[in-house]
């Protein structure tokens, strides 16, 4: 993943999140736990594992309330 410019990295994560969530804001705890989950199991293989952990990391403060 290193050797795609940074721009091109964290693209592709917000991509991800666009194509899990088709554009919306994820309001039911379970979608926002899959998209999570999802993005989590992506690190390393689809998406820059650092890039992912901050994007799923904002996600879960932003949205934190939903998942308890």
């Amino acid at each position: 993943c290193r050797e795609r410019p940074l721009l091109a990295r964290i693209a592709r994560v917000v991509e991800f999140y666009q194509e899990a969530t088709q554009g919306q804001i994820p309001t039911d705890k379970k979608v926002l736990q899959e998209l999570i989950n999802g993005m989590k199991s992506a690190e390393g293989t689809l998406l820059d594992p650092e890039i992912a952990a901050v994007f799923t990391r904002v996600l879960e403060n932003r949205f934190g309330s939903y998942l308890q």
